[in-house]
């Protein structure tokens, strides 16, 4: 019987044969399990990014809400939108009259 080349891994046997570049420990292989203390890293890095954006978040909801540029800006949003439902109905109505005509 043959002997493979390889090495023992977190407690595994990997075949150097079957690590490839693609396959390389430490790019998210199952054979890389990944540190617990990269995990606590990104874990506090994605807290950290999701607590900025809410705070965006929060900060651009009270400037369109509590001044009257922000006002202004919902207020011709809403315009468009009103628009484009109007648009909408009057299309939905204009095919069931074309319909009933046929």
């Amino acid at each position: 019987m043959a002997e493979k080349k390889g090495h023992f891994e977190k407690g595994r046997w990997l075949d150097d044969e079957e690590i490839t570049e693609d396959a390389a420990p430490g790019q998210g292989t199952d054979e890389d399990n990944g540190n617990v203390e990269d995990f606590d890293e990104k874990v506090a890095e994605l807290k950290s990014s999701i607590s900025k954006n809410l705070t965006d978040l929060f900060g651009v909801g009270k400037a369109l809400i509590t001044t009257e540029k922000g006002r202004e800006h919902l207020a011709k949003k809403v315009k468009k939108a009103e628009e484009k439902i109007d648009k909408t109905i009057e299309d939905i109505a204009e095919g069931f009259e074309k319909a009933l005509k046929k």
